[in-house]
């Protein structure tokens, strides 16, 4: 681990704890303990990193959207995340269906792309 992983990690961290994430940083033994700020809801996670309750981890271009969120770690810290998009096979012959799901896969294309 970098000085500057250890030095920020020492930081007030907010954060969720859940076996996905773990498993995907790669971090392990990490309890409840060792977050300053925890919840189990993205979106007061990201509500607490925009008040300023202390240091997390968000995808990077929700994190554009919002000047006053900065990126610290950018080339030692990177968690890429499977996207998946899917629908029921019965729904596919419908025109309204089929347009409204091409409109999500072309804005969630976009998305990715400024990833």
């Amino acid at each position: 681990m970098s000085e500057r992983l250890v030095a920020i990690m020492s930081e007030q961290v907010v954060g969720i704890i859940s076996e996905y994430l773990v498993g995907i940083i790669g971090i392990r033994n990490l309890d409840a303990d060792f977050f300053t700020w925890r919840c189990d809801n993205d979106l007061a996670g990201m509500a607490a990193l925009r008040a300023g309750f202390g240091i997390g981890v968000c995808q990077v271009a929700i994190a554009a959207r919002d000047l006053s969120l900065v990126p610290l770690l950018e080339t030692e810290f990177r968690i890429d995340l499977p996207v998946w998009l899917a629908m029921h096979e019965e729904l596919k012959p419908a025109p309204l269906m089929r347009a409204s799901f091409d409109a999500i896969a072309a804005g969630v294309k976009h998305f990715l792309q400024l990833v």
